[in-house]
């Protein structure tokens, strides 16, 4: 035989769970706020601030030569255009050169 007067319903269970819940994140919570004195910032807390100045301060010159960079790149780009149009008009002037010459030989041959 079942004895009936220990059976725990399904209901009793959720608010049993649930109360574990809820007591765990309150015990969570309490357990994670600081004093007073350990929220003004200790060693490590100073240390992440250095930190983070000095991070600011190298993605700032890393920025600005990234700048310069890309500046010299169009720089650079602009000069190599103008190197190919100069050996496009040499080409250009060399083929007119030799087609002259191809013309003005005899036939002949």
């Amino acid at each position: 035989m079942i004895n009936t007067k220990n059976k725990i319903t399904l209901k009793g269970r959720t608010i049993v769970n649930l109360a574990v819940v809820v007591l765990g994140s309150l015990a969570f919570g309490v357990s994670s706020c600081k004093k007073a004195e350990e929220a003004a910032g200790g060693p490590m807390e100073e240390l992440g601030k250095k930190m983070d100045e000095k991070i600011d301060q190298v993605s700032k010159k890393v920025d600005e030569q990234a700048d310069k960079v890309e500046k010299k790149m169009g720089e650079i780009g602009k000069e190599l255009g103008k190197s190919a149009e100069k050996a496009k008009k040499k080409v250009a002037d060399g083929a007119d050169k030799v087609s002259e010459k191809l013309r003005e030989e005899p036939k002949d041959k």
